[in-house]
Parts: structure tokens; C-alpha cells; sequence
């Protein structure tokens, strides 16, 4: 959150089934370019929110954010205002 993003920063919330290991988030456009990529520690335990900067790159429009983790793969839409 928030989506539609309007500032420089993007918070995301992460359930129990990401614990333990580490994630790959990263951010494409529509057209399938990579804007950015991260990896993330998880925690062993319980929910984990980041806070993810928006980069210079990511200009008003629609993206799609995939995090992949041990098994699960997940893919969202972000617009960015």
C-alpha cells in the first residue's frame, strides 16, 4: 500500500508463509522490462511488512510486482500516479 502509489516510498505486507529464508521482489513494466529487483530476508516467524523505495524509473503507470519465495510465487499490479 498505497495502491495507486503517489510518493517515493511502497509499503508491503508479507503473511506467515514467507517466514524463514529470503524472497526476490522485483518490479517490471507491462512491457516486461525490469525496473528493479531486491532480495529480502524474512524472519522465521510471523508477518513481515518492508518499505520499499520507489526509484526515479518508475514513472506514472502501471507495473507489476512478483515476490518469490521458497514456494510461493506472487504477482500483483501496482499504478504508480
Amino acid at each position: 500500500y498505497p495502491n495507486p502509489a503517489n510518493g517515493d516510498l511502497l509499503h508491503i505486507k508479507f503473511s506467515g508463509d514467507w517466514a524463514g529464508g529470503d524472497a526476490e521482489l522485483s518490479i517490471s513494466s507491462l512491457s516486461g522490462q525490469l525496473i528493479c529487483s531486491e532480495i529480502i530476508p524474512m524472519p522465521d516467524e510471523g508477518a513481515n511488512e518492508i518499505i520499499f523505495p520507489l526509484n526515479d524509473q518508475m514513472r506514472s503507470g502501471i507495473y507489476i510486482i512478483t515476490v518469490k519465495g521458497r514456494d510461493p510465487i506472487r504477482h500483483t499490479k501496482l499504478v504508480v500516479k
